[in-house]
């Protein structure tokens, strides 16, 4: 599993810390809408649909698990998802004639065994999500081979689920009334299980420290939230390669499906942040405000956005100052104030955009112009000393001009 951090990091100073992206508290429901430009490579192909239809129904469960992270990897395709199925089939007949007379214990070690020694026979691979990847190579990480490990116990009759915690994810077993992990990437965890001082001593690849009650230390998760995994790693690659309709549309299929995944949210927001600092940085202003008033949608009470929506208004006011555009900063600025209401940014830089147009006209000679603007701007902001003293300064030059 990747760590979330690392589809966080910000692209300009002026935007908020991967940390503080990261501690926005979850949201108790996944959005159900996804809205433009945000959307734009948000599809859900039939076998995706299935699934979500599944979840949202609170039905998808151990069964669907091999299925649905099929179609979260991409193989959608009827023919291809078929031939997985059938080599799925195929183990879970061979371990059913294996696990007939074993105990539980012994039938965890058993599909354990069997998964490593028939399925993983590569390596551990630190980009290896795709179950599809897995099977077609051998190789595995934490939650390609925790998904099989997952779907092969449940096919023998174990109650098994997933658990997490941030950058790792592993399997968890009960055993006789008791809560056994399972480290999927260790090939000889049992052994270690068997060796207390093996134990205190294991890392598994991801570099998390294993403790000998890290299920109760870790999230629980259940088929739905190991399937979500599968495409927040997806979107933690899309962002770091600037993918960032790509990275967003695969954290909200992963928050849809896991809506306490603060992991989830956080790179989608993430996604969101770092999108519209570069439509920024590129002078594209009005696109990256369309990128923030979607996300802002999805978190309105997350504080890193709003500040960088205002440092973007920032930058872009300025640039339409220095072209001259006093009356479109205005038209944005209104639009900015009516985002973040209440924000003091807004009406501050509005007041500055009158007295600056204002000095300009009265450079020209255009007092009538002059006069009218001041009057707007004094009803608007009434309270603004700056705007009175302008408004005086453009009489006293008028006032001299005439007695020329």
């Amino acid at each position: 599993m990747r760590s979330w951090f690392l589809g966080t990091v910000c692209v300009l100073v002026l935007a908020a810390s991967a940390a503080a992206l990261g501690n926005a508290p979850p949201a108790a429901d996944a959005p159900r809408e996804l809205a433009a430009p945000l959307a734009e490579s948000l599809y859900f192909a039939p076998a995706e649909r299935r699934l979500f239809r599944r979840a949202e129904l609170g039905v998808l469960d151990n069964d669907d698990l091999f299925e649905a992270a099929l179609a979260a990897a991409g193989a959608c395709d009827r023919d291809a998802r078929d031939k997985y199925l059938r080599r799925f089939g195929s183990w879970c007949d061979a371990l059913r004639d294996q696990c007939a007379r074993l105990d539980d214990r012994q039938k965890a070690q058993a599909v354990f065994l069997f998964l490593h020694h028939e399925i993983l026979h590569g390596k551990y691979d630190f980009d290896c999500s795709r179950v599809t990847d897995a099977v077609d190579r051998g190789d595995y990480n934490c939650i390609s081979s925790t998904v099989l490990y997952n779907a092969l116990a449940h096919a023998v009759g174990l109650s098994v689920r997933g658990a997490e915690r941030p950058g790792h994810v592993l399997s968890v077993v009960v055993v006789d009334g008791q809560r056994l992990a399972i480290e999927t990437t260790c090939r000889e965890w049992f052994d270690v299980l068997a060796d207390p001082q093996r134990l205190a001593r294991f890392v598994p690849p991801t570099g998390a420290p294993a403790t000998p009650d890290q299920p109760r230390t870790l999230r629980d998760v259940d088929a739905a939230g190991l399937v979500a995994i599968v495409y927040y790693n997806e979107g933690v690659d899309a962002l770091q390669q600037e993918r960032y309709a790509e990275s967003i549309a695969a954290n909200f299929k992963a928050w849809r499906l896991d809506p306490k995944s603060a992991a989830a949210r956080g790179n989608l927001l993430a996604g969101v942040n770092n999108w519209s600092l570069d439509l920024a940085a590129e002078g594209r202003f009005a696109e990256a405000m369309s990128v923030l008033r979607a996300g802002s949608g999805l978190a309105p009470e997350h504080r890193n956005l709003a500040v960088s929506i205002v440092a973007i208004y920032q930058r872009w006011i300025e640039s339409l100052l220095r072209d001259g555009r006093y009356g479109q900063a205005l038209a944005a600025l209104d639009d900015g104030a009516a985002m973040l209401s209440g924000d003091p940014y807004f009406a501050d830089a509005a007041s500055e955009v009158y007295r600056r147009w204002a000095a300009d006209l009265a450079g020209e000679g255009r007092m009538d112009e002059v006069a009218a603007l001041l009057a707007e701007a004094r009803q608007r902001f009434p309270d603004r000393p700056e705007l009175a003293q302008a408004e005086a300064e453009v009489l006293h030059a008028s006032q001299t001009r005439f007695a020329e």
